[in-house]
């Protein structure tokens, strides 16, 4: 699913009134809240959902190619996301469904 199928599936959770302007307004805002929240926060959690941290990685030297010499990489930032339980066993029970 891409995000423009996404915002088709919302407008249509949101009922028939909505717009899709309305609908991707929606989905921006809960997306642009859950990154600004995790930046400054560290982690937004969100019941039976799971858990987005922001995790920043420190510079660290890298190797290249064997005839280029060890350069040092940049600082780094990273959004990662651990799922709850309740998400985890319904995915399971979806993949078992399937096959």
């Amino acid at each position: 699913m891409n995000k423009r199928e996404l915002i088709a599936r919302v407008q249509r959770h949101m009922g028939a009134g909505a717009t899709r302007e309305a609908a991707r307004a929606a989905l921006s805002a809960v997306l642009d809240s859950i990154l600004q929240t995790a930046e400054e926060e560290g982690s937004v959690h969100i019941a039976h959902l799971g858990t987005f941290e922001y995790q920043k990685h420190q510079k660290r030297s890298g190797a290249g190619l064997p005839s280029v010499s060890p350069k040092s990489l940049r600082n780094t930032h990273r959004l990662t996301f651990r799922p709850a339980h309740r998400l985890k066993i319904s995915v399971s029970q979806l993949s078992t469904r399937n096959n």
